[in-house]
C-alpha cells in the first residue's frame, strides 16, 4: 500500500512539473533568436508613457523592415498589430512576444530594449498601439505603411 501511495505522488508531481513547463498563457517569454535576413531599412519606435515615438512607420512590401523598440518609460509597455500579412522575427530577445490574437506582439518592461524584423507582404496601412489598459485610448498608437 505504501509504494502505491509513494508511486502515485510521484506521477502527481511528475504532472505537475509538465503543466506548469507547458505554461498556459497568451504571451511566450522568448529564448531564441531569430532572422529574416538582411534588413533593407531600420528605424527605432520609442515607447513611453504614454506615446510611441515616431507614430509613422514604413516598408515596402516583401523587403524586411528592422524596428528597434526601445521603452524608456517605467511602466510596461507593448507593440501589437492586429491584422498584417507580415513574417516576424525577434533578432535580440529582451521581452514577451507573441500573442494568438495578434500578427505582432512584442511587450517589454519599462527600461528595455529588443530589435523586432517584420516582412510585410502585402501593402496597405495598419494601426500599431500599446494594449495595456488605458494606453491606446491615451493615443499610444501610430501607423506601419507597406508600401507596394
Amino acid at each position: 500500500m505504501t509504494s502505491r501511495i509513494r508511486i502515485t505522488s510521484m506521477f502527481c508531481v511528475m504532472l505537475a512539473s509538465v503543466l506548469v513547463a507547458c505554461g498556459g498563457g497568451n504571451q511566450a517569454e522568448s529564448t531564441t533568436d531569430a532572422s529574416l535576413g538582411e534588413p533593407s531599412a531600420s528605424v527605432e519606435l520609442v515607447m513611453r508613457d504614454i506615446a510611441f515615438a515616431p507614430t509613422a512607420l514604413e516598408a515596402r512590401a516583401g523587403e524586411v523592415l528592422e524596428i528597434r523598440l526601445r521603452n524608456t518609460g517605467s511602466l510596461f509597455h507593448d507593440f501589437v498589430i492586429d491584422e498584417v500579412d507580415a513574417a516576424v522575427a525577434v533578432t535580440e530577445p529582451a521581452g514577451r512576444v507573441g500573442r494568438a490574437d495578434t500578427a505582432v506582439y512584442v511587450g517589454l518592461d519599462g527600461r528595455k530594449s529588443t530589435v523586432v524584423q517584420v516582412g510585410a507582404a502585402i501593402p496597405g496601412t495598419y494601426e500599431f498601439y500599446c494594449s495595456v489598459a488605458g494606453h491606446r485610448q491615451a493615443g499610444m498608437q501610430g501607423t506601419l505603411t507597406v508600401l507596394p
